[in-house]
């Protein structure tokens, strides 16, 4: 089995994601903000190539506990 190595291109895409993904659980929490900046965030033009892994990753996330805080990915 070939060891496939992932480029920097590739963490970089995971971790912005991820940062992403606990911006908008953090976002979701937030008196100022809550989910209704959140439907907002996901509906933006800029976000559709990306909604439904986030979507997807925020829900999973939140479900396991996740509340957004720097660096946590369960």
């Amino acid at each position: 089995m070939a060891h496939v190595m992932t480029t920097d291109r590739e963490q970089s895409d995971r971790y912005r994601h991820q940062c992403e993904v606990r911006y908008l659980l953090a976002a979701s929490r937030e008196e100022a903000r809550g989910q209704k900046y959140v439907h907002d965030y996901l509906n933006h033009p800029k976000v559709q190539g990306r909604r439904a892994a986030l979507e997807r990753d925020v829900k999973l996330q939140g479900d396991l506990g996740n509340d957004g805080r720097h660096g946590q990915w369960l």
